[in-house]
């Protein structure tokens, strides 16, 4: 046992119990450090991320994310981020909650970037990447959804429908 692996195996949260927002995934000892998106806290009777009022753990300090704003834009902690292969992160990256094709980049950790993808895309968090909306579930549908962009949605009515005709030689 280790402060943040109390078992060789499993998911654990922050050994601060005021810390809700962060969990540990721990394989034989060796731990991953992962934090919940902005807003969300780590139940630790479901292993995952959720709505603190879906979550019953109390004592949790603000999510410094959410509280983070300057005037209502977007600003950096500082705090490290560690990605699943337990490498530091120098640029974190953060998607942007009202727009699912934007995110912002910490520079050094301190300093907000605000960045896009190319049109047709949205940033998947999970892959710290831009990504097909059919790759990301909560952007699905998004430019659907956004009159502007109509152009770069496209929904395939036709699935499961093919008539099965057959090409015939001339």
């Amino acid at each position: 046992p280790s402060k943040y692996c109390p078992r060789r195996n499993g998911i654990f949260s922050d050994p601060d119990p005021a810390v809700c927002t962060r969990f540990y995934t721990c394989i034989k000892g060796l731990h991953t450090v992962t934090d919940c998106t902005s807003g969300l806290h780590f139940d630790e009777q479901t292993g995952i991320c959720n709505w603190p009022e879906q979550v019953a753990r109390s004592g949790c300090e603000e999510d410094k994310m959410a509280a983070c704003t300057n005037n209502g834009a977007f600003c950096c902690t500082g705090e490290r981020v560690i990605n699943a292969a337990g490498v530091e992160l120098p640029h974190p990256t953060y998607i942007n909650p009202d727009d699912c094709q934007k995110f912002y980049v910490c520079l050094n950790g301190q300093t907000p970037q605000e960045s896009s993808c190319s049109l047709g895309q949205v940033y998947n968090e999970l892959t710290t990447m831009c990504d097909f909306p059919e790759n990301v579930p909560e952007c699905k549908g998004w430019y659907k959804d956004h009159p502007e962009f109509a152009e770069y949605y496209y929904e395939d009515t036709n699935l499961g429908s093919d008539s099965g005709t057959e090409d015939t030689p001339a």
